[in-house]
């Protein structure tokens, strides 16, 4: 059975608790969908510095998707990838969130 890496079960698990898909995510990475499906399928793996590249992206959307609960991306990956590449932190959004709701 193919094993994949402590660090990519972990970008994996990210992913997952975001609601963030992996084609999503492979717009967001800039990594081919079928390249990630085959790490994460353990094929093959990754350097490390690769990998944890990958693991940084998905923390930064897990908090961002957690920030803006309860709101969620509907309309595709670019105003996703856009949150996540920007240099907003998970509690400016957080905040702005809380705000919307609190008017």
């Amino acid at each position: 059975m193919p094993r994949i890496s402590p660090t990519l079960k972990k970008t994996k698990e990210n992913l997952r608790a975001a609601g963030v898909s992996l084609r999503s995510f492979s717009k967001i990475s800039g990594m081919p969908l079928s390249t990630l499906s085959d790490i994460f399928n353990g094929k093959f793996g990754l350097r490390p510095e690769k990998e944890e590249k990958l693991l940084a992206l998905s923390i930064r959307a897990l908090e961002m998707t957690e920030g803006l609960r309860p709101l969620t991306f509907l309309s595709g990956t670019k105003p996703l990838a856009a949150l996540i590449l920007s240099d907003k932190s998970p509690e400016e959004v957080r905040q702005l969130v809380n705000h919307i709701f609190k008017q």
